[in-house]
């Protein structure tokens, strides 16, 4: 398993992040990763702009089979784990 977190990054940078994460981590043989978004407590509106972001990107990829929240020790609505198509 690997993490990616996103805290700090804007919209723009966390789409090439994601994508690029989930490239390497095909190619290193990654099962499940996890990426770290936020719930979106310090945005505008309290909408997490980041997560949105996120499921947007993971809903086209290739190398994505599901995603979900993660359990609550491991970020909860703030946190999306992936499994990653294998091969």
């Amino acid at each position: 398993e690997d993490v990616l977190d996103l805290h700090g990054h804007t919209s723009a940078e966390s789409i090439t992040l994601v994508e690029n994460f989930l490239t390497m981590s095909v190619a290193n043989g990654f099962q499940k990763v996890r990426i770290v978004h936020g719930r979106g407590l310090h945005s505008e509106g309290g909408q997490g702009v980041l997560k949105r972001v996120v499921l947007q990107e993971l809903r086209k990829s290739k190398y994505v089979r599901a995603y979900g929240n993660s359990p609550p020790e491991l970020g909860g609505s703030g946190a999306t784990w992936v499994v990653l198509q294998r091969g």
